[in-house]
């Protein structure tokens, strides 16, 4: 019998966990094949408040054909999926900005997910007798900042925090490097550099969802750590609580956030509110019912309630839609937990 409180509910279900925040853009399927790729729009101005972009993927340069659209969500982030292997066209129109056009190559040696197709946005040529807009320092930020999300695909995370580090130290008030190289930090492990970097963008840009989301999330996280290192339940309230707040403002500020749904589900589930815990998960899921990790913490929000049969049938869906997913072998186990819950006893 599960015990109901705070640290049996941390381990009812071991392998659940807080997944790893991806804050891309939305997209839409364009084919049915395994293809695709995620990237990034970078305009050359460190103060730039990114609004949702419209991002076009075309087969053929000339033909002008749009096979899908994708919208990045305040962040620059963007991704294609179900592509086959060929060559695609990416075409990003910014006011103020040249159009660009980037070519992308799918091809089964290049594997099928490339992971960040970054594409700079270069300014409308200024009139001579308009002054360059962008300081010196701006730009050796910006082509800093570019070159950091570079290392970052390859997985070089000490390299790109030290261009990171270069692009803020070049100009203070940049928001969106500042949130990279908080989330590089918590790469590296450095928690308390990670939410100095994510405090500062939330001071520079008060309503970006970006720094809500990744102050929520190392909350939570730091809430998990000191309770199974032996601190006390009520001990970590404080945090909670805190998570809770920036994510429910994240979710008010953009009500289309499926990660919003999930963090604050999460959080709920970790005060015990399980009736908004779920809420919060099924509504994350209804806006993105490929979000596995909000599928796998309403297992626990079921399990910790003993509602066996919510619980059963939440994992037979989640393994149906995610077969090969981490944690799915140990979801098949818990599941076998459940059957037998829900087995007459002999």
């Amino acid at each position: 019998m599960l015990k109901r409180n705070f640290r049996s509910t941390g381990h009812a279900l071991q392998f659940i966990c807080l997944a790893a925040i991806f804050l891309g853009g939305g997209y839409v399927h364009a084919q049915t094949g395994t293809f695709g790729f995620d990237g990034r729009i970078i305009v050359p101005d460190p103060h730039f408040e990114y609004p949702p972009i419209e991002i076009r993927l075309l087969r053929d340069e000339f033909d002008g054909r749009t096979l899908a659209y994708a919208y990045t969500e305040g962040t620059g982030s963007f991704a294609f999926r179900g592509l086959a292997v060929g060559s695609y066209y990416v075409v990003v129109h910014v006011d103020g900005y040249q159009q660009m056009v980037e070519r992308v190559d799918l091809t089964a040696r290049a594997g099928s997910m490339l992971r960040v197709v970054n594409i700079i946005l270069k300014p409308n040529v200024p009139e001579l007798n308009e002054p360059v807009p962008s300081t010196r320092e701006g730009k050796q930020a910006v082509e800093a900042y570019g070159k950091a999300l570079n290392e970052r695909a390859k997985g070089h995370f000490d390299a790109a925090a030290r261009f990171l580090e270069t692009a803020v130290t070049l100009v203070p008030d940049y928001p969106a490097a500042h949130l990279d190289l908080g989330e590089i930090y918590l790469e590296l492990h450095r928690r308390v550099d990670a939410e100095r970097e994510f405090r500062i963008a939330r001071e520079l840009s008060p309503e970006s969802l970006r720094a809500l989301l990744n102050l929520g999330r190392i909350y939570l996280e730091e809430a998990d750590v000191q309770i199974a290192n032996g601190a006390s339940p009520n001990s970590v309230k404080p945090l909670i609580t805190r998570a809770r707040d920036l994510l429910a403002e994240a979710a008010i500020r953009d009500p289309s956030a499926a990660m919003a749904g999930y963090l604050l589900g999460s959080a709920y589930f970790r005060e015990a509110s399980y009736e908004t815990a779920e809420k919060e998960l099924k509504r994350a899921l209804s806006l993105d019912k490929q979000l596995f990790a909000a599928r796998l913490m309403l297992i626990n929000v079921y399990v910790v309630q003993q509602k066996w049969q919510s619980a059963l049938d939440t994992l037979d869906k989640f393994l149906s839609e995610n077969p090969p997913a981490p944690y799915a072998a140990e979801a098949r186990t818990i599941r076998n937990s459940v059957v037998r819950r829900l087995s007459p006893t002999p």
